[in-house]
């Protein structure tokens, strides 16, 4: 055995005498400021760790997305723009046309609109003037039919046909009907058949 190695019962003296000196130490301030500070360090070191892993993935999204632009600028094609601004002005060239032909024909609903207008109030007149007329001549028309009758003894029946001249005569002695077709005898023929109903001495 080497004379220089130490014997089992120096060996556990030595390892009594170290164990106080090391739970001196461990409980010691500068221990537990080395022991906080490596803590600390170990923390720092994470958070490093998990910052760096959030930039790669954001370099790596937004990479991503301008790979994805740059893919689809390429895929535009000068044509395509082209053809799509061409069929875009024909679109609006249409709707420009047909744009001013709805106005044409507003403008010219607007003047029969006036026209009509007119025409209304013109036909309101007319007929403004015609039952005055009527106010004045059917008294005077009434009365004239009432004369011809009482001279004639002729009383017409208004509840037939428009082709259809027909009613009777009465005289002092005798009552005689009348029926005449206007489309089978003239007007001379028919004043003369009705002079010859009614009495010749009147």
């Amino acid at each position: 055995m080497d004379q220089c190695a130490p014997s089992f019962d120096e060996a556990i003296n030595f390892i009594g005498e170290l164990l106080p000196v090391l739970h001196d130490t461990d409980s010691s301030p500068e221990f537990q400021d080395i022991a906080a500070t490596t803590e600390l360090k170990q923390q720092l070191q994470h958070l490093f760790r998990e910052r760096e892993q959030r930039i790669k993935e954001e370099i790596l999204a937004v990479t991503s997305a301008c790979d994805g632009e740059t893919r689809m600028t390429s895929d535009i094609n000068e044509d395509d723009v082209l053809e799509n601004v061409q069929k875009l002005s024909e679109q609006i060239q249409a709707m420009e046309q047909r744009k001013a032909a709805i106005l044409e024909q507003l403008s010219k609903q607007e003047q029969q609109k006036e026209e009509l207008n007119e025409e209304q109030e013109l036909i309101a007149k007319q007929i403004e003037a015609i039952e005055k007329d009527n106010t004045e001549m059917i008294p005077n028309l009434r009365q004239d039919v009432n004369l011809y009758t009482y001279l004639t003894g002729v009383r017409w029946e208004f509840d037939c046909a428009e082709d259809n001249i027909k009613g009777y005569v009465s005289n002092k002695t005798r009552v005689q009907p009348f029926s005449l077709d206007t489309n089978q005898n003239s007007k001379f023929f028919i004043a003369n058949y009705l002079w010859e109903l009614m009495e010749p001495d009147w």
